[in-house]
């Protein structure tokens, strides 16, 4: 029987999985989480197969920028909306958080294929923003998404500004074309 400190692992990457080969004692078993799939291995003999590969993981990526002319298309000269907040949930409902970058990237790595929710938490954005894209059409900060293995899912985020216009208007008597404290408002 061999020694504890004699396991070995390879692993080769075909692009699409991930296969390899890891020794054991006879009757040892172990569990190995192999990219994202979780085979246990029974050791009958000393050398047991993968059997299964598991599939390569995917990715996440995408942008929230500022949409300033509303038209829910991104082009080179829109800019990215820094520092908000892009929660992504998986159909067992577990989430993790990404921030967006100065240019208003984001990206969620070594993703299990399936099903994922993306959603832009909107407190994090700069007030008077108002949604005029996402993925999924709907343009309501959240997109749900595929991502397939070894591949890259794509979720951008579009938002305005609605601004405000504030002044004063005032009886300028003086003629002076500037605010003087006897002058009142109209």
């Amino acid at each position: 029987m061999p020694n504890p400190v004699d396991y070995i692992i390879t692993y080769t990457d075909d692009s699409a999985s991930l296969t390899g080969t890891l020794q054991l004692g006879a009757g040892e078993q172990t569990e190995i989480r192999a990219g994202y799939g979780e085979p246990v291995f029974n050791a009958g003999d000393y050398q047991v197969p993968l059997g299964e590969s598991c599939p390569a993981p995917g990715q996440l990526d995408g942008i929230v920028w500022n949409d300033v002319n509303g038209d829910g298309r991104y082009i080179e000269d829109d800019l990215g909306v820094p520092e908000v907040v892009v929660v992504l949930m998986d159909v067992d409902g577990e989430v993790v958080e990404a921030i967006t970058s100065k240019t208003g990237r984001y990206h969620f790595p070594l993703l299990k294929p399936g099903q994922y929710t993306v959603q832009v938490k909107l407190e994090t954005l700069p007030r008077g923003m108002l949604a005029t894209y996402d993925v999924d059409g709907e343009s309501d900060s959240l997109a749900a998404v595929t991502v397939i293995g070894a591949e890259t899912a794509v979720a951008d985020f579009g938002y305005k500004p609605t601004g405000a216009i504030a002044g004063r208007v005032w009886n300028d008597a003086d003629g002076d074309g500037l605010y003087g404290e006897a002058e009142t408002g109209i």
